[in-house]
């Protein structure tokens, strides 16, 4: 029951108000080794840990992510592209304010050093959330990962990597400073745009509400200008129409359906009630009606003569975000009359263009209405579905690394393999690369490090040649860099193809024999590149990669890094 113990040391005070993720063992235990979690929004999950194994483990580690992701209800798309941004902010955390990680403080991660990071940081640079946009983001971002020396970027992954830091931002981060500290109901929501040429660098964040709908036609034909100031509103979350379904008798208010509820059916006192309510409203001086269905075309034109503007099909999913920028209360009937409480108000409303479509755009400048709204750019849907495919083929290579007891990846072979692989294949001449491709290279790191870690447990002494291998080759590192450097740099190891035969019985002089290396320094940044060269062994099934390091903190670390260098290496994103 180590694994209990740890979570609860590391979770014990960490359960928040909207739910909790709840991990228990053995019945005789239960009491002991209860252990809650803040995570999930959606109610308790429950992990049986009674026959807990690596399997196990992985569920808990995919459930952990799932759970993060549900709770702050990411809506805008795929798989891939979801784990990508949430490997990014990790990836960052990881190299800045982790030093003893683990693989269950990922939660722990999530809910309170990413908050905690994101205030100090936008505190230090003293921009207020609501002034904050790409524009300003992007000279902050691109300091902070020009700062890693782990990594050698140019101008255009450096923008990439700052434009995907605006996504981060305003999907995980920037719901940790609205009203609400959990979910994205309570803080922003996200308009996601698909089509060629639509980059991460077209990532818009404004303060306000915008719908991914047009102004219908009818409104335009009665309103010449195209913003509208400063007006009452009222929000329906039924549909307005003027003729019920002849299947249906009556209505009642236990009888909700996709219709307004009406006391008679007559279509002549349907017309009579819905003309008082309109001269209601005039004379309470509403301005708009917006509904979350439908407004019949008759209805539109009563209230376009009257001067009321109706807004319809605003959907369920920007209903909440629109009740909470405006104030109003929900409506779900014209029967009763309205009251002063169930009014709203809007700053402005207006059409703007986002990559040639029309979108809604609803303002509110009352300090309480704290909504924002990200557009999220991606590439087409083919590129998105062709990332979202590489990335679920490589997390079954990364479950490997954080779930095998004895291989762990941390001195950086993996991940510079990776990012070799898309150079050399950039570099092509044909200019083309398909992401599916990397399968081969994923599979072989995979097949290596079974083999790897199948080797060192057949014989304890094994494991101890390896570590003291990798403290040898640091030593010399170290002794390489103090010699030709006045201060001490990065290394930036670039294998070519990393690869080694690895027996049992080869000592540490046999390993470092077959390590050949040559070392490059760049003049202008004072930076060191350490090229690792070995070719791989003729018979596959003798070839393993490497990837040895002491704790499983480089095993989580590595991964996500592996995901990171997939984002920002891809020819897709390049100019």
């Amino acid at each position: 029951m180590k694994l209990l113990y740890d979570m609860k040391r590391l979770f014990s005070n960490c359960c928040g108000p909207h739910g909790k993720i709840i991990l228990v063992g053995k019945k005789s235990q239960r009491d002991s080794d209860e252990i809650c979690m803040t995570c999930c929004s959606f109610g308790i999950l429950n992990f049986d840990l009674l026959d807990f194994n690596a399997t196990d483990e992985e569920i808990v580690f995919a459930k952990t992510i799932k759970s993060f992701l549900k709770s702050h209800n990411f809506q805008y798309g795929f798989y891939g592209s979801t784990f990508g941004l949430l490997t990014c902010i990790m990836y960052m955390l990881l190299k800045e304010d982790c030093e003893n990680y683990s693989l269950f403080k990922l939660n722990y991660l999530l809910q309170h050093l990413i908050p905690g990071w994101t205030n100090e940081f936008f505190d230090r640079q003293q921009i207020p959330v609501q002034a904050l946009t790409l524009k300003i983001l992007l000279p902050i971002v691109k300091t902070k990962w020009l700062g890693n020396k782990l990594l050698r970027l140019n101008s255009h992954q450096v923008d990439f990597l700052s434009a995907l830091s605006v996504r981060i931002f305003s999907q995980v981060m920037l719901p940790k400073m609205g009203s609400s500290y959990f979910g994205r109901k309570n803080d922003i929501n996200y308009v996601l745009l698909y089509g060629e040429g639509i980059t991460y660098e077209d990532s818009v964040l404004k303060k306000g509400l915008i719908l991914n709908i047009p102004f219908p036609d009818i409104v335009k034909s009665f309103t010449q200008s195209e913003t509208i100031q400063n007006k009452r509103i009222i929000v329906f979350k039924e549909s307005i129409l003027l003729n019920l379904p002849k299947s249906e008798e009556e209505y009642t208010e236990s009888n909700i359906g996709a219709m307004i509820k009406l006391k008679s059916s007559g279509e002549g006192n349907t017309l009579k009630i819905v003309k008082e309510r309109i001269n209601e409203w005039k004379q309470m001086g509403i301005e708009v009606v917006a509904c979350q269905k439908l407004i019949d075309k008759p209805i539109q034109l009563l209230l376009l003569k009257n001067g009321i503007i109706p807004v319809e099909r605003i959907s369920q999913f920007y209903m909440d975000d629109v009740i909470r920028l405006t104030g109003a209360s929900p409506l779900t009937s014209i029967v009763f009359p309205l009251h002063e409480s169930d009014i709203g108000h809007v700053t402005e409303i207006s059409e703007i263009q986002v990559m040639g479509r029309s979108c809604i755009y609803f303002t509110n400048e009352n300090i309480e209405s704290e909504v924002y709204s990200v557009l999220l750019c991606s590439p087409s849907h083919s590129q998105s579905y062709e990332l979202e495919q590489i990335m679920r083929n490589t997390q079954t290579g990364l479950k490997l690394l954080v779930s095998q007891s004895h291989v762990v990846a941390g001195s950086g072979v993996t991940e510079f393999l990776l990012a070799q692989y898309f150079e050399e294949r950039s570099s092509d001449q044909s200019g083309l690369l398909s992401l599916l491709s990397l399968n081969r290279e994923v599979e072989l790191i995979t097949r290596s490090l079974q083999m790897l870690s199948k080797t060192i447990a057949q014989k304890e002494s094994s494991n101890m040649m390896l570590e003291e291998y990798i403290s040898c080759m640091k030593q010399k590192n170290h002794d390489i860099v103090s010699s030709l450097l006045p201060s001490k740099q990065a290394l930036v190891v670039k294998p070519i193809y990393s690869c080694y035969s690895l027996f049992s019985q080869v000592s540490e002089t046999e390993v470092m024999e077959v390590l050949k290396y040559s070392i490059e320094v760049d003049r202008q940044t004072q930076m060191m590149e350490y090229n690792i060269e070995s070719p791989p062994h003729e018979k596959e099934e003798r070839n393993t990669i490497l990837d040895i390091a002491f704790a499983k903190k480089q095993a989580i670390s590595s991964a996500f890094q592996c995901f990171h260098t997939l984002m920002q290496s891809t020819p897709n994103f390049k100019q």
